[in-house]
């Protein structure tokens, strides 16, 4: 006999876990009497994550002229990122959070009723490391959810209590000027020279945005009333030049019979990163709206507010040692040397055994590249 007082309820998760950290790329620093190439690059990086939640604890009351409460039938709600301050050390994360409530009312239609409610949240997180100008990139979702009814002596049941918590994601990213070595050799030596490759993220660049998504929920027996939507969106991914989400829609709805019915939908939304191709994103609803369009369709209208730090990743020759494995003879004074246009200046000094900075002088030339064919003095370093 099926016991008609349980049902069984069967949960499948899926942990998606980040994981930063430290590179180190050995290079040469200093060697008595080389020459070092010195290069600067605008580089980002990841200075800091955190995990966190936000707790909330609220006792909402029915809107004034609403029927009593008999039996929650579901209730759902969504996060809203309001702001996020950054200082030395510490982070605030403020946000909303927007709560929905079905349930029948104790009257002698036992009518359904919805009541919609809004209520802040906030927390302050320790993130050792971080300072003002970092750039947070939070993802807020609704991590659990209890509401329960609350009786008042006399007047029937006419509030909730509502408590959970929010899962916020966050990564800090540092925008940064590096030097590193490419090159070297020391004057009047042969040298062999060892390489490494020194992988980094480019400055980036970061964008905030409201962005209006469009989706449908099909109800295929036919819709009579709507009675609630929830959305949800999760598993953000850069990857080609494109970052990519999962969206998630479920309707509470009264079929073409009358009966009241559960449907599901899903649908993918996908942003251009422009001329990036790697990410950091974070996709959080701001709000959503719907219309029943035909008798079969729920139309679905969401903004999301979208923070997105686009980068690339690139990889330099980074110069790791200097042997000097043979004595060349002295070169003279100065050198009389053909150049091409656009060679870079670096080259001809180590080819020659000079400086770059006294070829520069000699010959007038202001950057790092000749400007064309000719003739240029190269003298002894």
């Amino acid at each position: 006999m099926i016991n008609q007082r349980r049902i069984d309820i069967h949960i499948s998760s899926v942990i998606s876990v980040d994981v930063y950290d430290k590179l180190k790329y050995p290079s040469l620093a200093a060697c008595e009497r080389s020459k070092l190439k010195s290069e600067r690059v605008k580089a980002s990086c990841v200075i800091a994550s955190a995990l966190t939640k936000i707790e909330f604890d609220e006792e909402p009351a029915l809107p004034s002229g609403s029927p009593p409460v008999k039996r929650i039938i579901s209730y759902t709600a969504f996060p809203v990122l309001t702001e996020v301050k950054v200082i030395r050390d510490k982070a605030l994360i403020n946000c909303e959070v927007n709560l929905s409530v079905l349930y029948t009312a104790d009257n002698a239609e036992e009518s359904v009723e919805r009541c919609d409610y809004t209520f802040a949240a906030s927390k302050i997180i320790d993130v050792n490391g971080i300072s003002d100008n970092d750039i947070p990139i939070v993802k807020l979702r609704l991590g659990s959810l209890f509401v329960k009814t609350k009786s008042s002596a006399g007047e029937g049941i006419n509030s909730f209590n509502v408590f959970g918590e929010l899962s916020a994601h966050c990564v800090f990213i540092r925008q940064f000027e590096n030097t590193y070595i490419s090159d070297g050799y020391i004057p009047g030596y042969k040298c062999d020279c060892s390489y490494d490759d020194y992988k980094y993220c480019t400055e980036g660049a970061y964008t905030s945005e409201s962005r209006t998504v469009n989706s449908a929920v099909a109800v295929p027996d036919g819709i009579k009333e709507d009675l609630e939507l929830s959305v949800d969106i999760s598993d953000e991914k850069a990857k080609n030049g494109k970052l990519s989400a999962k969206l998630s829609l479920y309707a509470v709805c009264r079929d073409g019979s009358g009966s009241l019915i559960g449907v599901s939908a899903g649908d993918v939304l996908e942003i251009p990163l422009g001329a990036y191709g790697s990410a950091f994103a974070a996709i959080n609803i701001n709000s959503y709206d719907y219309t029943i369009s035909s008798d079969n369709t729920i139309d679905v209208r969401i903004n999301v507010g979208v923070n997105i730090f686009a980068y690339d990743c690139i990889s330099v020759k980074t110069l790791g040692d200097i042997n000097a494995a043979e004595k060349e003879n002295l070169p003279p004074a100065l050198t009389v040397y053909y150049g091409k246009g656009s060679e870079r200046v670096w080259d001809i000094a180590k080819r020659f055994s000079s400086d770059e900075e006294l070829i520069k002088a000699e010959n007038g030339i202001k950057g790092d590249y000749t400007e064309n064919d000719g003739i240029i003095i190269v003298p002894r370093a």
